[in-house]
């Protein structure tokens, strides 16, 4: 699912900043459910 960005959506652009940190824990979230 791609995800498309009006940068002039102020609602996208904060979505998109809450997207940016949560995939600043991506590898700690991948390590977790790749977990034997």
């Amino acid at each position: 699912m791609a995800l498309r960005i009006d940068p002039n959506d102020a609602d996208a652009l904060n979505s998109k900043g809450n997207a940016v940190s949560f995939l600043g824990k991506h590898d700690e979230a991948i390590a977790f459910f790749n977990k034997p």
